[in-house]
């Protein structure tokens, strides 16, 4: 739904500047600067959302704010160079279509509307709320309690049991236990799921999108997924 609603406010904002607003340096580049965010933003989703599966979240800021060493950049330089030339034509058109009525007398109201609209579209778009709730999560201040509940683990284990193994599955669809699509493609780890208790339907919480992230808040009891 907010992703209709962002793409009608972004046709409303270019249609009443490109035919109402007339000529003003100042307004077109505000207006073009907010539309072409609206661009930009709408792309990255897009290019997130094909790696993860789940638009911008956290991996997607840990792997551009790490080394790429060894993931493989070389075979999407030629699409990154495409992202670029469509940007350029899309701002280019954008460009046109704003100033097509140039010659006509600026109009302060519309003009405002136009860029108020533009504005709305941003705000929004999944892709902002998004990188709010990423920006958010990533500066929110800590739990005030963790000192007082917080228990220093023992070094060492009296009378050890060493029967419990956790098994890390990354990349392991639910898909991959139907049988009927991949026959006894897991039969051991299905029988362990229908022996032990399967949880389903779950929503990580910030801060543990990635495996590591994930792995790490399992190993220390916080929990890695909760109901929704």
């Amino acid at each position: 739904m907010s992703e209709l609603l962002s793409f009608a406010l972004f046709l409303a904002s270019v249609l009443i500047y490109a035919w109402k607003a007339g000529r003003n340096t100042w307004w077109f580049a505000a207006t073009l600067t907010v539309l072409g965010l609206f661009v930009v933003l709408n792309i990255t989703l897009f290019a997130s959302d094909y790696f993860t599966g789940d638009g911008i979240n956290d991996a997607v800021l840990y792997t551009l704010t790490n080394s790429l060493t060894g993931a493989g950049v070389s075979k999407y330089i030629l699409p990154g160079i495409g992202i670029v030339l469509g940007l350029a034509a899309v701002f280019g058109a954008l460009g046109w279509i704003l100033r097509r009525r140039r010659h006509h007398p600026h109009h302060f109201g519309y003009s405002l509307l136009a860029l108020l609209l533009a504005l709305g579209s941003v705000d929004a778009s999944p892709a902002f709320r998004q990188i709010t709730e990423l920006v958010k999560s990533q500066s929110r201040d800590g739990d005030p309690d963790f000192a007082a509940y917080y228990k220093e683990p023992s070094k060492t284990i009296p009378d050890p049991k060493l029967n419990l193994v956790y098994i890390y599955g990354e990349s392991l669809e639910r898909t991959y236990f139907d049988n009927e699509a991949f026959p006894d493609l897991t039969p051991e780890l299905g029988a362990l799921k229908n022996e032990g208790l399967d949880f389903s339907h779950t929503q990580q919480l910030p801060g543990t999108d990635y495996t590591i992230a994930g792995m790490v808040a399992f190993s220390v009891r916080h929990t890695a997924v909760c109901p929704i």
